[in-house]
């Protein structure tokens, strides 16, 4: 009654003193957060369970899912009441600062160097990202993707996540499927991802069109990253090498049609298969095409837009449609 009583007389006040206003607004925001760290804290308790007690998979597996509805729950409605962020307005709080250290300290399991959040960083955008690769870490661990034991080997895995072949595909510790990713390992040397790669939303892998004849695979070295709707087509297989990025919508196609008869359908004719090799600390652009045989040789950059064949040397930007070589990454060095 007492609290109720307080309330009824610091409302009216709000609406005439703007410093009664300002405190209010912070007193609930600080609530909101601290609301927000509570809940965290919950998860990160059952998710401790799990890893405490990984021979009881099964229980812990429904139990994980539960977890997962509840943190998407929360998610949704911290972006929903989320507001325009205002650096200055941002309160100071230890529960926050917590949280900002600990996922620092844990990307460091994983990323090569230093890493530390903006201090820009809005809170609820913050809570929204611990909630989000909490979930996408559950994932990994509900699918079998990684040891709940180990840390070190967890698999960040969103929503709408398919892997056909499971026996065929490795992925690395500390790499990320976005959602809706679709691998298919079935091949004759599988798909392998390196450690802390990362496949963009809507992406796909896959190395056979047809049972009749079963592509070559893929391979993908550590730290390379593909941005969404990427496309790698292994058939005639695919080596990726190191800290190669692409951009939105890059497609691989390591396979031809023969379109040598013109009596005989096209689809009928066969293909043929020379593989596309791309080496390490490349930069495709967006909607690039690299077409089979293609070797992409170290440190090259292809321009947005290109269609890549044949060989390119090392430390050249190319674009065009075809590719050609429009400089040496060297003489600029030189300069």
């Amino acid at each position: 009654m007492a609290r109720k009583l307080a309330q009824e007389s610091i409302l009216p006040r709000q609406q005439k003193d703007p410093c009664v206003s300002t405190w209010w607004a912070s007193t609930q925001k600080n609530r909101q957060i601290e609301a927000g760290c509570r809940k965290l804290s919950d998860i990160y308790v059952s998710i401790g369970d799990l890893f405490q007690n990984p021979e009881n998979s099964a229980r812990g597996s429904i139990k994980m899912l539960v977890v997962i509805r509840e943190i998407e729950a929360y998610s949704a409605s911290r972006n929903a009441s989320s507001k325009p962020f205002h650096p200055r307005s941002e309160p100071s709080n230890r529960s926050v600062n917590v949280i900002r250290r600990t996922i620092e300290t844990t990307a460091q399991l994983y990323k090569e160097g230093d890493y530390h959040l903006d201090s820009a960083l809005p809170t609820s955008a913050l809570l929204g990202l611990v909630a989000r690769r909490s979930v996408a870490c559950i994932r990994g661990l509900v699918r079998s993707l990684a040891r709940p034991s180990n840390p070190r080997s967890w698999v960040f895995v969103e929503a709408g996540v398919v892997i056909r072949n499971r026996k065929l595909v490795s992925i690395g510790r500390g790499s990320s499927l976005g959602r809706h990713v679709v691998i298919d390992g079935l091949s004759r040397s599988g798909v392998s991802i390196g450690e802390r790669v990362s496949i963009g939303h809507y992406s796909i892998i896959e190395a056979t069109g047809v049972v009749t004849s079963l592509g070559k695979g893929c391979s993908i070295g550590n730290d390379s990253g593909f941005v969404a709707f990427s496309h790698i087509g292994a058939a005639g297989g695919v080596r990726i090498g190191k800290n190669v990025i692409m951009g939105q919508r890059g497609s691989f196609q390591s396979a031809n049609h023969v379109i040598s008869s013109l009596d005989i359908p096209i689809r009928l004719q066969g293909v043929t298969r020379a593989g596309i090799v791309v080496e390490l600390d490349c930069w495709v652009g967006a909607n690039v095409t690299v077409l089979d045989g293609a070797h992409v040789e170290k440190r090259c950059v292809i321009a947005a837009g290109a269609v890549v064949r044949g060989r390119v040397p090392a430390y050249s930007v190319a674009g065009d449609v075809p590719a050609r070589i429009i400089r040496s990454r060297t003489e600029r060095a030189e300069l």
